[in-house]
């Protein structure tokens, strides 16, 4: 799992998957120009012992709203003040609002950011590039239009058609997560389930209790092994 934005929630949601074994990864901005708020040093550091933090850009900013030179500045920036606030490296990244182009990727790269999280979705596949990772879903009660409509706008059709189906077929989102992790299971070969969100949307959708309900489904699978995202882009095969 992982959480955007570095809210004051993600306090919460740290302690809640330690509590079941799951390791998550945090992306967190310096400061927020949406006006969110973001976690003090001392929560961060709080996290940390607990999971993997990777870095958001300085000030959360849509890399595809700024010029190359403002969004390096962004991306090294946001990396730099987290290593320190954090006291040691950052690897991972995030693209604020998944927005990333070919040249936004390069930038990263040339941060030394070793690996980076899109958000297409539908994907357990193993196939991926390390700066520009998939997603499975996001923890958020989309309307099944929003799902249809993310499919037809990314990429990878064939790989994401089957677990869509699914996804639609499914009444609310905890058994949409949890037909994930199923579908996960049945296939052939290594998959990865990887579920995103923000914190703040627990919150606002009343989502903590399905959160929760996945912790404990996936605490119990024998079959399901959790990891961070960095040990997730150790994976990749393309």
């Amino acid at each position: 799992m992982s959480w955007d934005d570095g809210h004051p929630n993600d306090l919460r949601v740290a302690e809640m998957l330690a509590q079941y074994g799951i390791k998550g990864t945090f992306y967190v901005p310096i400061q927020n120009r949406e006006g969110h708020p973001v976690i003090q040093t001392q929560v961060l550091r709080q996290i940390a012992r607990l999971h993997e933090i990777g870095s958001h850009t300085f000030s959360h900013c849509y890399l595809n709203t700024v010029s190359l030179a403002e969004a390096e500045r962004e991306i090294v920036s946001g990396k730099a003040a987290l290593e320190d606030r954090l006291g040691c490296a950052v690897s991972g990244f995030s693209y604020p609002g998944g927005y990333c182009r070919s040249s936004h990727v390069s930038l990263v790269k040339r941060a030394g950011i070793h690996y980076a999280k899109g958000i297409e979705n539908c994907r357990t596949d193993l196939c991926f590039k390390k700066l520009c990772m998939p997603t499975t879903l996001q923890l958020y009660p989309h309307t099944r239009a929003v799902y249809v409509r993310n499919f037809l706008r990314q990429r990878h059709w064939t790989r994401r058609a089957r677990l869509l189906s699914q996804v639609l077929r499914s009444k609310d989102l905890l058994t949409r997560l949890l037909a994930c992790l199923d579908f996960a299971q049945t296939q052939s070969g290594g998959r990865i389930v990887h579920f995103w969100g923000h914190s703040r949307e627990l919150e606002t959708t009343d989502s903590w209790g399905v959160l929760e309900e996945v912790c404990r489904y996936v605490a119990q699978c024998r079959l399901i092994v959790p990891l961070d995202n960095g040990h997730v882009a150790q994976m990749g095969l393309c």
